[in-house]
């Protein structure tokens, strides 16, 4: 055994008390630990510096901002358009069908008007006699 391990040994089997600890022999870790060569020392990791932009690039980078930034105003601009298109096209499509329903409505009571019976009755009321040969049916 070394030296320093009977050491140990015998300090350790003749305490007396258990609170003494100032009675162990301590090894440090300079005793225990090999001796490695001089290592250099280990830089911790810094933040990336800014790439430096000359005046050409920052023009180019200020320009694609700006074209990005046309794009998407001109977008806006062809959404709003295309919404107030369309609620047009359903006010036009709206009117149309109510003109047809009144159109709908008038041819009805036209064909009423001309029909064959209504105009012999409108005839025998005001004392007119009718040939069925000049009558001539719309629907025909």
């Amino acid at each position: 055994m070394s030296e320093l391990a009977k050491q140990y040994e015998t300090s350790y089997f003749q305490r007396t008390s258990l609170s003494a600890v100032d009675s162990f022999d301590t090894i440090s870790a300079e005793q225990v630990a090999p001796e490695y060569p001089d290592q250099p020392d280990v830089q911790l990791p810094t933040a990336p510096k800014k790439l430096p932009l000359n005046p050409l690039n920052q023009a180019l980078v200020i320009f694609f901002v700006l074209v990005c930034l046309g794009f998407v105003a001109a977008n806006l601009v062809i959404q709003y358009q295309v919404a107030t298109t369309q609620a047009t096209i359903q006010n036009y499509e709206g009117q149309t069908a109510q003109l047809k329903k009144e159109t709908d409505i008038m041819m009805n009571q036209l064909a009423q008007q001309f029909d064959y019976q209504v105009i012999k009755d409108a005839a025998q009321k005001q004392n007119m006699t009718i040939n069925k040969d000049q009558v001539k049916e719309v629907a025909e």
